[in-house]
């Protein structure tokens, strides 16, 4: 095999490549004509298990279609639940497999999926992967512990308005090795996964059994459930879905639900790649006293997870009363109808909930998109610390974009903002606004300057690209 200029330093060098990261160059089989990479990632643990989130590269000059990833588990690791891929293990040996949405890698391309898994042995990682029967170059890296912060308020600053400059990009090279920092992965990150409340992290029904819906009342009955389930279902199902603690629900095939979804008095839930469309309401007081298409009520450690959320009567998707740990990823929202209450997403209901709000409210909004009709509230915070970065804003026409409320703390990090009104704007909270992107934007852009540390770990990508991978990966498939 001919070595790379790059490997025969590294071997000329002696360089020992150690768990936290190892970067190699892609390892090319000529006869399959394929090239790839693999950056596999344990991103959390608790007791005996762990995540692990992996990005498969695909550095050939031609689309890989339909891709099976392989490795050799290390001893004592058993894989559980997964998602983005169809994960089984026979012994030591682990398949997973492309699902319908992502079994396309483009040349310079990269899809990811990710797993919770147990181990009775050591934190150990795989040595070597293959890509349908290919060997990959690529990396790995432990999860880094990251100590818990304790945001206190700074005493208010001014809040300043800052002038819209003129957004530029910059131009992106086509990356030869695995980044140090790679591409944001699909798996869990945010408050879902600190601990508290009674949970150390957020596994859904893993562990529990797994169960197909064939129609509404079959899913109503799983979700209500006492036990643990992973849940499936497809096509288009109608009513209001009521989901109880340790659930997984995960859709296929355009999987809709038409109506509403409600979590009460919950904790543990993840939703996975469906649709929810709210019912139709006619005015604006009647849309008001309506339903939000999805609402989390008094619970905790609930991931919310490439859903399309349209069209909700009262807002798409609001949190409220103590709900914790909570994190919205790759999601999309807006409204397809011409309605008069158009207002996305709120979390907490009333200045006047401290008693059963303050401290709690934690959300993480990463790689969502707020496309057309979606007027405020994108989100709008009061009491929590609310993280939103690495988001997709376009949509033309709105009132305004993020507002942060009485007591909440927002860090509004690496967003961009495309043609809307009034990216963000203060209602008695703090903001503070960090590398954003700002294109052919108009009205306010408030920050005070002041936020938080988010206790968890997390890359965000920059600003400037945005744009291309949240449309590109955003919402239900």
């Amino acid at each position: 095999m001919k070595l790379t200029t790059a490997r025969r330093w590294m071997l000329a060098t002696g360089l020992v490549t150690a768990l936290i990261g190892a970067i190699k160059s892609p390892i090319t089989n000529a006869q399959a004509g394929l090239s790839c990479q693999v950056n596999y990632a344990i991103t959390n643990q608790w007791g005996s298990g762990f995540q692990a989130d992996v990005v498969v590269r695909n550095t050939g000059t031609s689309a890989i279609n339909g891709w099976t990833l392989a490795w050799s588990a290390p001893s004592g690791q058993q894989i559980g639940q997964s998602w983005n891929a169809t994960v089984s293990q026979n012994g030591s040996q682990v398949s997973a497999k492309n699902v319908d949405w992502n079994a396309s890698i483009a040349a310079g391309g990269n899809q990811s999926f990710g797993f919770t898994a147990t181990t009775t042995g050591s934190l150990a990682v795989p040595s070597s992967f293959t890509v349908n029967g290919v060997v990959c170059g690529g990396g790995v890296s432990p999860t880094a512990t990251v100590p818990v912060a304790t945001a206190t308020r700074t005493p208010g600053p001014t809040a300043t308005r800052t002038p819209a400059p003129t957004a530029t990009r910059t131009p992106v090279a086509t990356a030869t090795v695995v980044p140090t920092n790679p591409p944001v992965s699909n798996g869990l990150i945010g408050w879902a996964t600190v601990s508290g409340a009674g949970l150390s992290t957020t596994t859904g029904g893993a562990g529990g059994s797994t169960v197909t819906a064939a129609n509404f009342s079959e899913l109503q009955n799983y979700a209500k459930s006492s036990s643990p389930m992973i849940i499936k279902f497809s096509g288009t199902l109608q009513g209001t879905l009521t989901v109880a603690s340790n659930k997984t629900i995960i859709g296929s095939n355009k999987a809709l639900i038409q109506g509403n979804v409600k979590v009460s008095n919950a904790q543990n839930i993840i939703l996975q790649n469906f649709t929810i469309n709210g019912n139709s309401c006619a005015s604006y007081d009647e849309c008001r006293a309506g339903n939000d298409a999805l609402g989390i009520s008094n619970s905790h450690h609930v991931w919310v997870d490439h859903l399309t959320i349209t069209n909700g009567q009262d807002g798409n998707f609001d949190i409220n009363n103590g709900s914790d740990f909570i994190t919205v990823s790759w999601s999309k929202f807006g409204y397809t109808t011409n309605k008069e209450h158009r207002f996305s997403n709120l979390i907490g209901s009333s200045d006047d909930s401290g008693s059963t709000d303050s401290g709690k409210l934690n959300v993480t909004f990463h790689h969502n998109w707020w496309f057309a009709g979606a007027m405020q509230r994108m989100p709008r915070t009061r009491f929590g610390k609310i993280h939103v970065f690495n988001n997709l804003y376009t949509a033309t026409g709105n009132d305004y974009c993020v507002s942060s409320g009485y007591q909440s703390k927002l860090l509004l990090e690496k967003n961009a903002f495309i043609g809307v009104n009034t990216p963000h704007r203060l209602h008695e909270g703090d903001l503070k606004a960090v590398d954003n992107l700002y294109q052919n934007t108009t009205g306010d852009r408030i920050s005070t300057g002041v936020a938080f540390t988010p206790p968890y770990s997390y890359n965000a990508e920059s600003a400037s690209s945005v744009n291309s991978s949240v449309q590109a990966g955003a919402g239900a498939k």
